[in-house]
């Protein structure tokens, strides 16, 4: 695990909820809940309200040539069963599915959410979220926190 402060990048454009917000990033191979470390399990368990991103994410050399409609429909989902999985387990959130690009992705999140702390579940492999790591590196500033499942 990962826990970074940074600067910010921007305000946020309307009035975020209440409480405690915790935006959690879905990368494509994001795990199931039951597979999430129990210290970040407790982490959005805690959370007074949950924002899930599902980027819809490309390999690079497709990039180009990418269905980015069907891109999309996977994001859409990851993001139906890590809500359904979060619900289930008691924890209000809601989603959306998040931009092609991970700089795009982080920044709507933060505008939109406006989190108190960033949760990013990531394989850790591929260049976007390798990208995804240095944006939240250099552009966050609120607790980050980065992982990925054993045995992936």
């Amino acid at each position: 695990m990962i826990h970074r402060r940074r600067k910010p990048t921007a305000q946020t454009t309307h009035d975020p909820p209440a409480g405690t917000r915790l935006l959690v990033i879905a990368a494509r191979d994001a795990p199931s809940f039951d597979e999430v470390p129990q210290t970040v399990r407790a982490l959005i368990a805690q959370a007074d309200h949950v924002f899930v991103l599902a980027p819809t994410h490309a390999p690079q050399t497709l990039w180009p040539t990418l269905d980015h409609e069907r891109a999309r429909v996977a994001a859409a989902r990851r993001l139906d069963r890590i809500l359904g999985e979060l619900r289930a387990a008691g924890i209000p959130a809601t989603g959306a599915v998040g931009d092609d690009t991970p700089s795009t992705t982080v920044v709507d999140g933060m505008l939109r959410f406006a989190p108190h702390h960033v949760v990013v579940a990531t394989r850790g492999a591929g260049w976007q979220e390798r990208r995804l790591a240095e944006i939240l590196e250099e552009e966050v500033d609120v607790p980050v926190t980065t992982f990925a499942p054993a045995g992936r």
